[in-house]
């Protein structure tokens, strides 16, 4: 060995080994103690069946820089200060392990990306591009996915992607797909280039277009839900009914929380609008069951549920009017007229006798309950008319009973014209 006269720094051995800064021979054909210098190119040679590389030593690490036997993989910083990781031709760079951080030397996750803020421009912090041709339907897509079919290997579960729209230049669209039922990635949603969204459909041609081709029962539906658990909750949802090719549907729950398949208005492909029934009779607008027209000052008018017309008074469930499926009509106060006609053509009737006893029915005076008014009345009680004249009360659909007064009265006068002519015989 051969050394300087400060303590042997320097040693070429007789096996061609040396040491500098060292004089332990750990086998190396260059071992440097310390820190060296290359002010020209190193260039480092491998065997035809071995590779060359330098490998760099840290604290429990090291760097290896070089190629493989089969003429690839590099690792080297650019002239513009780039680091470029070039793998061989046909294979791939893998990290086997640990957390891959870009701007940031404490990433959180496989690949922590970080960077100034950035305005809403062309570019973003990551970007994913292709390199093919300019062509329509395709760009850059991120997958996401994970182990199915009950192994390890994974695979994609739903997929988001860039693609070019049409053949305009800067025109794009970005498509959702997810799989379905062991299926490859199929598109289910999309945002056009002008901002239309489209599920179910490639082609939107509003800001939200919902399409479904599915079996037949009620399809491109929109559920409305509400997680508020308590017994009063129903669950909506809205949406064409495939049955009949184009009706509209609203349809809720039935029971708490549940699936909404209960219609409770539906509109035809006709222009038609049902509520309360799926059955159409051809009306514009059907009803079935007690509905309000209108809420006013004074009370509110609506359709009752024996299938006639009502307006209550204000601050009362009284009809203040009704009319009722068969045409008769109630009022509760006073009628004001220029006349009253019934009908009375001998030709729409067969005639009959009668044998009423008249003078059994008693005038009355009486005061309304239900303080309609503050008048004083005279009348006839319906009770007692029926014992003589049943076919002159009416009882409606709630119990009540009214008296027809004109027949009452044509009774009374035919009986007082008979009393005024027997006494006229006498005289």
């Amino acid at each position: 060995a051969y050394g300087t006269a400060e303590g042997s720094q320097f040693a070429m051995r007789a096996n061609g080994n040396v040491q500098i800064g060292t004089t332990t021979d750990a086998g190396y054909k260059l071992d440097v103690n310390g820190t060296g210098r290359f002010t020209g190119n190193t260039t480092i040679n491998g065997a035809s069946t071995d590779s060359g590389y330098l490998e760099i030593f840290g604290n429990n690490s090291s760097l290896k820089i070089g190629a493989d036997k089969g003429g690839g993989a590099t690792l080297k910083y650019n002239s513009n200060g780039n680091l470029d990781i070039t793998p061989r031709s046909g294979y791939n760079t893998i990290f086997t392990s640990g957390n891959v951080g870009i701007g940031t030397t404490d990433p959180k996750g496989v690949l922590d990306i970080r960077e100034a803020n950035r305005v809403f421009d062309g570019y973003g912090n990551l970007n994913i591009f292709t390199t093919g041709a300019d062509t329509q339907n395709v760009g850059g897509a991120i997958a996401l996915g994970g182990p199915s079919y009950g192994g390890t290997t994974p695979y994609p579960f739903a997929k988001i992607q860039g693609i070019k729209e049409g053949g305009a230049a800067w025109s794009g669209a970005m498509i959702f797909g997810t799989t379905q039922s062991n299926s490859a990635v199929t598109e289910k949603m999309r945002i056009t280039s002008g901002g239309n969204v489209g599920i179910g459909t490639t082609s939107p041609n509003y800001k939200l277009t919902v399409s479904d081709s599915g079996a037949a029962g009620y399809s491109t539906a929109i559920g409305l839900y509400n997680t508020f658990d308590t017994a009063a909750n129903r669950n909506w949802a809205i949406g064409l009914n495939r049955i009949a090719y184009g009706d509209f549907s609203i349809l809720t729950s039935s029971t708490q929380n549940g699936t909404p398949n209960t219609e409770r208005l539906l509109i035809t492909n006709g222009g038609n609008v049902l509520i309360g029934t799926t059955t159409d009779a051809g009306y514009k607008l059907q009803v079935k069951g007690t509905a309000g027209i209108g809420q006013f000052t004074n009370g509110t008018a609506a359709i009752d549920a024996y299938g006639g017309l009502a307006y209550y008074g204000a601050n009362t469930a009284t009809n203040g009017m009704s009319l009722n499926s068969s045409g008769a009509a109630t009022f509760v106060s006073t009628v004001t007229a220029t006349g009253f006609f019934n009908s009375s053509d001998n030709r729409l009737k067969d005639l009959t006798d009668y044998d009423y006893n008249v003078s059994d029915i008693k005038p009355i005076t009486y005061l309304w309950k239900d303080g309609r008014d503050d008048k004083k009345h005279v009348g006839y009680s319906a009770q007692e008319v029926q014992k003589v004249m049943p076919d002159a009360v009416n009882e409606d659909e709630k119990g009540f009973l009214s008296v027809n007064y004109v027949e009452v009265l044509v009774a009374k006068i035919e009986a007082m014209e008979k009393e005024i002519a027997y006494l006229k015989s006498k005289i």
